[in-house]
């Protein structure tokens, strides 16, 4: 595997274009970051390895507390077909 790119996206500007905070009241579909982590990073990051010729990784930064960013890294997976 080798790196094609990497990406610093905020967690708000994904969340944003994933349409996971709805416009009209601000509420988001998933709150915490676990269950955030499991269904939008972890399940996508494994469907992608398993079907794909291309893959990725993610590692979250802290700000304070809170996750605020997410650093990810594009990989070409050159053993798939």
């Amino acid at each position: 595997m080798s790196i094609k790119k990497k990406v610093r996206l905020s967690v708000e500007e994904l969340k944003h274009r994933f349409a996971l905070i709805d416009p009209k009241t601000g509420v988001e579909k998933y709150l915490g970051w676990r269950m955030f982590a499991e269904q939008i990073l972890e399940r996508p990051q494994k469907e992608l390895n398993e079907h794909s010729d291309i893959s990725f990784t993610y590692t979250p930064k802290k700000t304070s507390r809170s996750f605020t960013h997410i650093e990810f890294a594009i990989l070409t997976n050159y053993y798939k077909k």
